[in-house]
């Protein structure tokens, strides 16, 4: 699973998941239900489109296109 805010990978623990990177969580019950799309779109006013997203990019798991100004892979 994918964290909501930065896209890394996420570790499960005892009823819930949490990212290693950021904190960000979701409860078990809820994970059904989430769709990432629809929370970044709420979260940032649009879609994002992650077939878009670059293989580096995903792979990194920064905040995805908000880290171009500082990322050495967009100098």
């Amino acid at each position: 699973m994918r964290c909501g805010d930065c896209f890394s990978e996420m570790i499960h623990k005892d009823g819930y998941w949490e990212c290693p990177n950021c904190g960000w969580n979701i409860v078990d019950d809820e994970v059904e239900d989430f769709d990432i799309d629809e929370y970044r779109a709420d979260k940032q006013g649009h879609v994002l489109d992650f077939d878009d997203v670059p293989e580096g990019c995903a792979a990194c798991g920064g905040d995805y296109p908000n880290c171009k100004d500082a990322c050495p892979l967009f100098d």
